[in-house]
């Protein structure tokens, strides 16, 4: 459930749905907010509309995994940050069943950045540098996108900043 906590104090109810507490969110330039679902019994990523209005852009509940797709056909593990990159409206997100950066469009295609070393297997996690094929993380815990549409992510298990460059 989502709350708009008003100026005088009073909550408005806009949103419902969620399977679990988010760990991130992001708000997009017309108000959307977007969240990642959490755990592996809530791997998605929601959003809220400005009017209250829930949906799933990705993954779907109860459906992990770690597959690229469209929608709800995307199966993710447990997409915990998510950060909006404001020059193409895309969504990133850290996986972390699965140690991945993820992105999904706008129009719900979902698609691994990098991690787990391109295998597609869950937890195949550690610490490795290198192009976005050979990159490993272990226990991300938060992300963030630059104006360059560079990706920071906080790897929590390996006590390090990431950086992540996609052009």
């Amino acid at each position: 459930v989502c709350f708009c906590v008003e100026s005088n104090g009073a909550t408005t109810r806009i949103g419902n749905g969620s399977q679990s507490i988010p760990y991130q969110m992001t708000i997009d330039a017309s108000g959307v907010l977007y969240f990642g679902g959490g755990d592996f019994y809530s791997p998605y990523i929601a959003r809220v509309s400005e009017t209250g209005s829930y949906s799933y852009l990705a993954g779907a509940v109860f459906q992990e995994g770690f597959a690229d797709g469209q929608g709800s056909m995307a199966r993710l593990g447990s997409p915990m940050g998510v950060a909006l990159d404001p020059t193409t409206g895309n969504i990133y997100f850290h996986d972390d069943m699965n140690r991945a950066v993820r992105m999904v469009t706008p129009g719900g295609e979902v698609t691994t950045i990098t991690g787990a070393q391109g295998t597609f297997i869950p937890f195949k996690g550690g610490y490795k540098d290198g192009t976005l094929k050979e990159a490993l993380f272990q226990q991300a815990q938060n992300l963030c996108v630059d104006k360059d549409g560079n990706i920071y992510l906080l790897d929590g298990g390996n006590k390090a900043i990431r950086k992540i460059v996609l052009k």
